[in-house]
């Protein structure tokens, strides 16, 4: 949150000795990337997207759910 702010311009430019300058400087890239370093860190962002498509599961996973169907309409 420190770089955002400070990329915001919400936080005045010091010098070497630690005392404000006076100015401020908007970084846009750097806004920006403190927001999407800190929503990774949240979980806001998967990394991974699963899929409901049937067309994408792996065979074996196919397989096992039409056996479970299979049972399921014989003791129905």
């Amino acid at each position: 949150m420190d770089n955002f702010d400070r990329a915001m311009q919400a936080v005045q430019v010091l010098d070497n000795k630690g005392h404000p300058t006076g100015e401020y400087v908007y970084q846009g890239s750097v806004a920006n990337r403190a927001l999407e370093l800190l929503g990774k860190h949240l979980g806001l962002f998967p990394e991974r997207i699963i899929a409901t498509d049937p067309a994408t599961q792996p065979v074996d996973q196919l397989r096992a759910r039409r056996e479970e169907l299979r049972r399921k309409l014989k003791l129905a």
